[in-house]
């Protein structure tokens, strides 16, 4: 993704979906790879803005170089580390990333024995993820016009997820956002988009919201929120 996503505009995307989370309730793991395990993020208790920071972190100082791309291995370490160390009494689901497809000598005209072994992982992670309910939600970064969107199309439709192709790396920040909706089954939207001071006003339904998350991205020194009742916070 040196070539693809320059700019690292993968990691503000997840920094936005771990934003989104409720502060407590949430497990999150991650894996980092490309032909080869990079990291695997145990899987750890959300309960504040520190937690969320450890996933981040752990994330950035594990980033892919100039590695092939093993799917299988990334996709069936995920899947099993959600089915032994994740909270059982919760749903599971994978957002998925990666600018390539299975490719692992470089030789399309025939596929090694890596790749073979690659494809064999992947379809037994997607057959674990089936029979324990965990949907797969992928993007593939498509900047450069060399992916083949199918592959990860076919990962989310096999295991009950949705899959998205994106061109520009700008665009993660949205199909992330969307995949958040999608997995928590939240409503929302951008109240104000434009440079502060501003005043933006935002209804909170009386029924039926546990908890509203305002999300304030930019340089911003100074918040202050004032209730119907007119209380600044």
């Amino acid at each position: 993704m040196l070539e693809t996503d320059e700019n690292q505009l993968r990691y503000d995307a997840t920094d936005l979906f771990l934003g989104l989370m409720s502060r407590e309730g949430n497990y999150v793991g991650a894996v980092s790879f490309d032909d080869k395990i990079l990291n695997a993020q145990d899987i750890i208790a959300v309960n504040a803005t520190e937690d969320k920071g450890v996933i981040s972190d752990g994330i950035r100082q594990h980033s892919a170089t100039n590695g092939d791309t093993d799917i299988g291995n990334a996709l069936k370490t995920a899947v099993d580390m959600l089915n032994t160390k994740g909270n059982p009494a919760l749903p599971s689901a994978i957002v998925l990333l990666t600018d390539g497809n299975t490719d692992l000598d470089n030789d399309p005209a025939e596929i090694s024995d890596e790749e073979e072994t690659s494809i064999e992982k992947k379809s037994q992670a997607i057959a674990d993820a089936r029979s324990s309910g965990i949907p797969v939600y992928s993007v593939c970064l498509n900047e450069n016009g060399e992916a083949d969107f199918s592959e990860t199309k076919q990962i989310s439709d096999a295991t009950g997820g949705e899959a998205r192709e994106v061109t520009d790396a700008a665009d993660l920040n949205g199909v992330y956002e969307m995949f958040y909706q999608m997995i928590y089954g939240t409503g929302g939207g951008c109240v104000y988009t434009g440079t502060v001071p501003v005043t933006a006003t935002y209804t909170v339904p009386e029924i039926g919201v546990e908890e509203a998350n305002i999300l304030i991205t930019g340089d911003v020194t100074d918040i202050r929120f004032t209730d119907p009742s007119g209380n600044e916070y």
